[in-house]
């Protein structure tokens, strides 16, 4: 610890000298231009040379985001051609003439329902014997079925099986097949089996798009060929080259005749085939070799270019930094700052912002000074309300304890004034807001015995204070005797524009009226009402004694509450 705190000291050299530290971490511009320049330039070179060992993984990024999507929708071509052979078994397989063992006339069916599709039926039975091919006639001899593995899977997995290439001694030309197994009650199970010339997968390789420089094949889990797009592997033939065995898909490099090749490869999991595409490397090296030669020659271009712009730049700067140097000493001595033209927005900005500073800093002032008069103004305010609601609530008090529980809340209800005064100094208070504030307190459970009614009235500061503290002595009464005391009175506030008047009723409905201590002597809530809506807000007050409860009105000169005129809202 001690030797880290010794590090971090600075030295004898820098504690004589503080400038000297500064001129050390401090340099010019132009220095830093000069790193720039050399950013520019190296990181181009270093990029360009970067490419060229990177060519290899360029190529096959680029071969596998390419072309394998190409070899993959070949794949999926396959896959639609062979799953339509087994729509066509599973059809096939419901027919009632297969289901009563009538099989020469399922011949003639089977026969009729391919004509023009290119495909053969057999009936294979569980001997592995064809019974009967619809490429002959119906009780011909037919030789044994060929593929016996693939059939005999088929009967013990009872699923669907997908041949290889193979050659049929029927039909004398290279086919594949889908055997479908078929279970019959009381008789031992058969396949039904459709093949297919693998000539006729051609097509899906030319769906597949690929380049011309690029050869696919479409090869089974053997590596015997079905179908190629070069012309000397024919179907039953074998790729010129093999694979890994731990390469079942996706791209890897091969050796074929002396030269390299790239090989992609897609695997389908329905036929277990590939699909197999391959081009030679030079043909895929020379357009990436091109585009790093123009690279390199590009990169020292924009070097060059780059010094140049640093250079001019390194004159602007320094120009424009001199004068915010000396706009900002204009600044401390608090005399007016200039604002002369900068060629370099950011700097323009900055002078901007100093000459504003410098222009706005006797405004400031001033708004402080009156900022802090008006806070004394307030606070003073403050005191007075609170000097005589202490007054009131101890000559109202019966208690020590009923004097600091009446004036806590009362303290609490002008706190809710002076918050909402405090949020919305600048427009107004909302009078609706004022009252929810201040009935928070009192709210009974069930919010609809309580119902608010009137326009939008904005009330200033001074007014707010003297409206809340009205409600918030209205809202403790009724709490104690009123529409608050019970679950099941209610209370109606409303209140409308009428002839530069605000018409305010307080109007509680209880099941029996009862007359509070403070109708009967003139308590803090009486004061508040009479003295200071009266007084205050030239307020003409009105209080209705009826059998259902009591009723309070105002009518108070909208001058006094200095509302605004904004719209009304029902």
């Amino acid at each position: 610890m001690s030797q880290a705190v010794e590090d971090n000291a600075p030295s004898k050299a820098e504690q004589a000298d503080p400038k000297a530290t500064d001129r050390l971490r401090s340099r010019p511009i132009s220095d830093y231009l000069f790193f720039l320049i050399l950013i520019c330039l190296v990181p181009a070179l270093l990029f360009s040379g970067y490419l060229l060992v990177r060519t290899n993984t360029v190529q096959q990024e680029g071969l596998q985001s390419i072309f394998q999507s190409n070899t993959r929708s070949i794949v999926q071509v396959v896959e639609q051609e062979v799953s339509g052979m087994l729509t066509t078994l599973r059809v096939l397989a419901t027919d009632p003439t297969l289901q009563a063992d009538n099989l020469e006339a399922f011949h003639d069916r089977g026969r009729r329902a391919l004509i023009g599709r290119g495909m053969n039926l057999a009936v294979v039975g569980s001997d592995l014997r064809q019974v009967f091919n619809t490429r002959t006639d119906y009780g011909v001899q037919l030789p044994a079925a060929s593929d016996p593995r693939t059939l005999r899977r088929a009967l013990q997995d009872r699923t669907s099986a997908v041949s290889g290439v193979l050659f049929s001694e029927t039909s004398l030309s290279w086919v594949f097949f889908v055997a479908l197994p078929v279970n019959r009650e009381g008789r031992e199970p058969i396949l039904l089996v459709l093949s297919r010339g693998a000539d006729s997968l051609a097509r899906a390789i030319e769906d597949g798009r690929l380049p011309a420089a690029w050869q696919v094949a479409i090869v089974d889990s053997t590596q015997t060929v079905l179908s190629s797009t070069d012309p000397s592997l024919a179907a039953g033939g074998s790729l010129p080259f093999t694979f890994k065995e731990n390469f079942r898909q996706g791209i890897t490099e091969v050796d074929m005749n002396g030269h390299s090749f790239q090989i992609i490869r897609e695997g389908s999991a329905l036929t277990q085939w590939s699909v197999v595409a391959w081009t030679p490397k030079a043909t895929i090296s020379a357009p990436i070799m091109r585009s790093i030669a123009l690279l390199l020659i590009g990169g020292l271009t924009i070097g060059a270019l780059a010094g140049f712009v640093a250079w001019l730049v390194a004159g602007r700067v320094t120009r424009s930094a001199r004068r915010l140097s000396e706009s900002a000493r204009l600044l401390g001595a608090g005399q007016p700052v200039p604002q002369p033209p900068h060629p370099i927005s950011e700097f323009a900005v900055v002078s901007t912002a100093l000459s504003e500073a410098a222009s706005n800093r006797s405004e400031a002032e001033s708004e402080i000074r009156l900022l802090m008069r008006e806070v004394a103004h307030r606070s003073k305010n403050q005191l007075t309300v609170i000097n005589a609601m202490v007054g009131q609530t101890a000559k109202n008090a019966a208690s020590v304890d009923e004097f600091v529980d009446s004036f806590r809340r009362r303290i609490t209800g002008l706190a809710r004034s002076t918050d909402l005064l405090l949020a919305n100094a600048a427009r107004g208070i909302d009078f609706r807001a004022l009252v929810e504030s201040q009935l928070e307190p009192f709210l009974p459970s069930d919010p609809e015995r309580v119902r608010l009614l009137g326009p939008k009235v904005m009330v200033d500061a001074q007014a707010s204070q003297t409206l809340g503290m009205a409600v918030h002595e209205l809202a403790t009464n009724a709490s104690k005797y009123g529409a608050l005391a019970d679950e099941e009175s209610r209370l109606e506030i409303t209140w409308w524009r009428r002839e530069g008047m605000l018409s305010l009723t307080w109007r509680e409905y209880v099941k029996e009226l009862h007359i509070s201590p403070d109708q009967e002597r003139k308590g803090f809530g009486s004061v508040v009402l009479e003295r200071m809506m009266g007084g205050t807000l030239d307020a003409q007050i009105t209080r209705n004694l009826h059998e259902n409860g009591i009723e309070w009105h105002f009518a108070i000169p909208l001058d006094r509450l200095r509302a605004d005129g904004s719209e009304e809202q029902a």
